[in-house]
This record gives structure tokens, sequence and C-alpha cells, in this order.
């Protein structure tokens, strides 16, 4: 019998057992863990912001599941959007190679900014891009300048 984790859900891909391989560990040694792997598609083309002697590479991630009601066959596609933030080197690879529609891989860790507007407090997430991985759909950009 599998060992179960969660609701009902088993570690089903390698990738899973990984991270939970991984989420054990940092349990284990009393050790925060924050990360993050996605594989989607981008929505839009990347943005480039120059921030001081770096620069950062800003990009929309789509990711798509089929979900079905208990007891259903018929199941509905969800898609979240994930902004992404990806600096320095990374940033131009992004730039360079990553374009609107690319399937991507994107590992990094989530960012929460917090500020008040109005009175009122505002947060907003994203990830920040450690690793890009380029799994279809991309080419190097003509324009190079």
């Amino acid at each position: 019998m599998a060992p179960v984790f969660g609701p009902g859900k088993g570690v089903r891909s390698r990738a899973g057992l990984l991270s939970f391989t991984l989420f054990l560990y940092s349990m284990a040694t009393a050790r925060n863990f924050n990360q993050v792997t996605l594989i989607g598609h981008l929505g839009q083309e990347v943005k480039t912001i120059p921030v001081g002697e770096t620069s950062v590479a800003r990009f929309s991630l789509a990711t798509t599941e089929k979900v079905g009601s208990k007891g259903s066959e018929e199941k509905k596609e969800s898609t979240e959007w994930h902004e992404v933030d990806a600096w320095g080197s990374l940033a131009e690879t992004a730039k360079r190679f990553l374009r609107k529609g690319s399937l991507v891989m994107v590992v990094g860790r989530l960012k929460y900014d917090h500020w008040e507007k109005e009175g009122v407090k505002m947060k907003t997430g994203k990830v920040v891009a450690e690793d890009l991985i380029l799994m279809e759909g991309g080419k190097e950009s003509e324009n190079k300048g």
C-alpha cells in the first residue's frame, strides 16, 4: 500500500517524492524550507527593468490542471497565474530565450511584498526564480539589443 500524504493523495511522481523527502529533511533538521517548482506557459513577453547595476526580468506563468467534482468524471480546467522575477544573468537569459507561450520550468522561492495604501494593508506574492529550464517553444531573440 502506498503511503498517503495529504487528503487522499499519494506521492505520484519522483518529483513529488523528492519534494516530500526535502520537506521531511527540513522538518527533521528544524530548518525552514522555501522552494517552488512550477511548469507552465508564459502569458506575455518578458519585460526587463534596470535596477541599479543589474536588471530584473518579469513575466507571468500560467499553470493549468484538470479538476473534477467527487463522483463526477467530468473534469474542468483551472488555470492559476504566477508572477515571476528573475535577477541578474538569469534575467538576461530569460529575455534572450523565453517567448509568450514558451513552456518553462521555474524553480525558485516565494516572496511577499507588504505595503499600506490609504490605511489598508496590502500584500502580493511572487516567485523569485533561481533556475529556469526551457522545455519547448523558445528561441533566441532576433533583437539582441
